[in-house]
Parts: structure tokens; C-alpha cells; sequence
């Protein structure tokens, strides 16, 4: 999986699902990749990784770990955590920066949005009314006021969309 901002930011990858997961971090100059960074930081069976809108930050959701981690992307050092529970699934950046949403795959409380350097949750949402959150299930709309989420049965597969209308306002 990877994320990438813009033309001049950075370009990050990583190993998905593996017992130490690993990430990598380039730098994208005259059409080439430069080698920024890597590191085994975020733990195991990483499931979801962004990056903040200005490139700086790495937002990674690991099921070794019970919070979105962030990193710094110039040299992967820590950078924060947002408590989600256990094992956590999927993260979204709003794309104006303010706020980030983190998910589990949980039957209640599944969704989990911060304001973006803030130590408490300003709410945690039900996504799934019959169901989990799908990995990888979270995305802002453009203007940062409405969340996407992709939710499925807990022992099915097909999936359903759910619209969290104002979720930094809960």
C-alpha cells in the first residue's frame, strides 16, 4: 500500500499484513525516487497508512497496536498516537488538515475522530449498524465536513457505504 502527496511530496510504501511491518519513504525529484527513510516503526500487520496533506506527517493504523501512530515522514521518528482500541484498520487525514479519523474493526464505537494533535477523541461513531468497518474503510470528502466509511457483515463480504455527515462536530 502507499500514499503520496502531490507532485512534490513524499512518496511512502509499505509492507502490509506482515509480523513487523515496515515502511519507506521517498522523495520524488526530476521524475526519480530518492531513498528518504525506512524503518520497521509501525509495528505489526500494519493495515492502513496516509499521509497529512502536507506531507510531513505519516499516519499508520497497525493491528499490533491500539492507536493510529504518527510519524514524522523526513526521518520516521514518532510524532504522536490517537487511541482507537485494538486494532485498528484504517486511517483518514481530512484533506484541510485539521482532522483525522481512525478505525477498528468493532461492532460499536468503530470510527474515532481527533483534531489533528489532540490527546481525546471530539467523538467516536457507530459506522456499522450490522457490521464491521472494512479495512482500509475510511475517506474524507474534499471539504473535510463529511467521512466515508465502508463497512461489510462481520462474516460477510459485501460491502456498504456509510455517509458520517459533520464528524468532527459529535
Amino acid at each position: 500500500m502507499g500514499a503520496r502527496v502531490g507532485d512534490g511530496g513524499p512518496l511512502v510504501a509499505g509492507q502490509a499484513e506482515l509480523s513487523q511491518s515496515s515502511v519507506y519513504v521517498y522523495a520524488v525529484a526530476a521524475g526519480k525516487l530518492e531513498s528518504r527513510a525506512s524503518g520497521a516503526v509501525v509495528g505489526s500487520d500494519l493495515a492502513d497508512l496516509t499521509l497529512s496533506p502536507d506531507g510531513k506527517t505519516i499516519y499508520t493504523a497497525s493491528g499490533s497496536r491500539d492507536a493510529v501512530e504518527a510519524f514524522n515522514s523526513k526521518d520516521l521518528t514518532r510524532a504522536g498516537a490517537y487511541h482507537t482500541g485494538q486494532y485498528p484498520n484504517s486511517v483518514a487525514a481530512s484533506p484541510d488538515g485539521k482532522y483525522l479519523a481512525g478505525g477498528v474493526r468493532n461492532p460499536r464505537d468503530d470510527v474515532y475522530v481527533y483534531k489533528v494533535g489532540g490527546s481525546a477523541p471530539l467523538g467516536t461513531l457507530d459506522a456499522t449498524s450490522d457490521g464491521v468497518l472494512a479495512l482500509r474503510g475510511l475517506a474524507w470528502t474534499s471539504d473535510s465536513e463529511r467521512l466515508f466509511a465502508i463497512t461489510r457483515p462481520a462474516n460477510g463480504t459485501e460491502p456498504a457505504l456509510r455517509v458520517l455527515r459533520d464528524p468532527a462536530d459529535r
